[in-house]
């Protein structure tokens, strides 16, 4: 935690600073360290704490490591500071994150996470590093406390998100020190990626409880993410909705910009028994179109998805009548002419 050979000059420094801090410095709402020369992960403490028992004992050690010579000495010293650093580090933990009785703690520990003031956690995305303190992550994420509590003698402690993207860690991080977070059907899928590899369930959650508002425009976005991080609960909602509203779906926008995978899933559906097949097919001939699909496999696949026999001859011949650019495919003309016939 300290290094007692080459050290001790900056020692002197932040002891010198802390004791300043306490005899003359009765305004400020919290005080300053020397950065990474301490294990300590929340140096700035709300005045209230400043004349506790516990810190003051916590600068009595630091003053007595400052002065012992003896190896020996030394060795007993570190071990006490040790035991006195994590017991007050668990108070300061229940403190800090008590939002009811400390909004103050928190928004100083917002202040000192804005300004970089003494940040041990290192969140690297995409070679672009994010500071933030560890204690902010441990209290919301039990995948990195593990993380923390193997890897106690670290100044700074690196981890390298290989999923997440720049924008979602920034949002995550705003909302851990802030309560607050911008949620869009847009930036979901990332937030969600990111936060499942931070393991913070509150954020999960949250995103759960958004994509549970479901309409028209995103329900298709809103089945794909369901699926792509499998949220059983959001997928069961966002399936009863398609199911019920199975026409008014397939004629939004949206509609256009599926998946190949979830058409064919839409289609092959057995659950949505009433839905318009006249509106069926002539939707899914404007996503072959839209989507310039000229992949035969692709197409035949699609196609016999329909449920040809809820077709009349005049409604058939309506829809390639309007969607007459399929038809410039000969093998796939062919088939629908039989289908004609």
């Amino acid at each position: 935690m300290i290094n007692n050979n080459n050290n001790s000059t900056n020692l002197n420094i932040n002891i010198n600073r802390l004791s300043y801090s306490i005899d003359s410095s009765q305004q400020l709402s919290y005080i300053h360290f020397q950065p990474f020369r301490v294990s300590y992960s929340i140096i700035n403490l709300k005045e209230k704490f400043l004349h506790s028992i516990q810190s003051k004992n916590i600068l009595n050690i630091y003053q007595h490591l400052n002065i012992v010579k003896n190896q020996k000495h030394n060795l007993l010293s570190t071990i006490k500071l040790t035991q006195n650093y994590y017991l007050f580090e668990r108070n300061l933990i229940k403190k800090f994150f008590d939002l009811n009785k400390n909004v103050l703690s928190k928004k100083i520990l917002e202040q000192m996470w804005r300004s970089s003031q003494f940040c041990d956690l290192l969140l690297i995305v995409q070679g672009s590093e994010y500071l933030a303190h560890r204690l902010v992550l441990a209290a919301s994420s039990h995948k990195f406390k593990q993380i923390f509590n193997k890897r106690k003698s670290d100044f700074v402690t690196r981890v390298h998100l290989r999923h997440s993207t720049h924008k979602s860690l920034q949002l995550i991080l705003n909302y851990l020190y802030t309560d607050n977070i911008i949620l869009t059907i847009r930036n979901i899928d990332d937030i969600l990626t990111c936060t499942k590899e931070l393991g913070i369930r509150k954020v999960i959650d949250l995103c759960i409880t958004y994509l549970s508002q479901i309409n028209k425009r995103t329900i298709f976005q809103i089945l794909n993410i369901a699926c792509k991080h499998d949220l059983s609960e959001v997928y069961y909602l966002a399936h009863k909705f398609l199911i019920q509203s199975m026409d008014e779906c397939i004629h939004t926008k949206e509609f256009i910009d599926i998946t190949y995978w979830m058409l064919k899933q839409i289609l092959s559906d057995v659950n949505i028994e009433k839905r318009q097949e006249f509106h069926v097919l002539d939707r899914t001939l404007q996503w072959l179109s839209c989507n310039h699909i000229s992949n035969t496999d692709i197409i035949f696949e699609l196609l016999n998805k329909i449920r040809w026999q809820n077709l009349t001859y005049l409604s058939l011949k309506e829809i390639l009548a309007i969607n007459y650019e399929i038809l410039h495919i000969p093998i796939v003309k062919q088939w629908l002419i039989k289908k004609l016939t």
